[in-house]
């Protein structure tokens, strides 16, 4: 059985072929973005709970539902670009999957992703509280059981969609200098 969670809602256009998907590999959360078939855009799929998802399994039903033809997963180096314990195991979930799928696995940086999440995290939230109080801003706080704040909204597959963006418009950089 596959769990996936898509805070966003509603439901999602089925492609004929030619995307691209985006992974986040989280130890907790695998955020999932998908391309649209012309290879411009990426869109916030699911998020893959590992408590209650065969994450490989759910990956592979994703290509194969959408006609994915590449995968793209963040590789999380160190600021100084050198590997870490993060780093050394999505290399290996990367292998894993490489073994796993019919199309290329290929790891792109990922090191700004997390700044650009949490920067439109803040913007989401501001528009939120403003809608909130009639357009007055301001803050609004939730709490989670002993009335501590709550952790941060499950963002993993806009990180995705951040990290394949960041393929896709290399593509187009790489396509007009051709």
């Amino acid at each position: 059985m596959i769990a996936i969670v898509n805070p966003h809602g509603g439901d999602q256009e089925r492609a004929s072929g030619g995307r691209i998907l985006g992974v986040d590999l989280g130890s907790v959360r695998v955020g999932v973005a998908l391309s649209d078939s012309r290879h411009i855009l990426a869109s916030p799929l699911a998020v893959l709970r590992r408590d209650e998802t065969d994450v490989h399994g759910a990956i592979g039903k994703i290509v194969k539902e959408y006609a994915v033809i590449q995968v793209v997963v963040g590789l999380p180096l160190s600021m100084t670009g050198r590997d870490s314990v993060s780093t050394r195991a999505v290399k290996s979930e990367v292998g894993v999957l490489r073994d796993l799928l019919d199309v290329p696995v290929i790891l792109v940086d990922e090191r700004l992703s997390s700044v650009e999440v949490n920067a439109r995290r803040e913007e989401l939230r501001r528009l939120s509280n403003s809608v909130r109080r009639g357009g007055r801003g301001g803050t609004a706080r939730t709490y989670g059981k002993r009335g501590t704040p709550k952790g941060p909204a499950v963002i993993d597959d806009l990180a995705a969609a951040i990290i394949l963006q960041s393929h896709l418009d290399r593509l187009v950089h790489d396509r007009a200098k051709e």
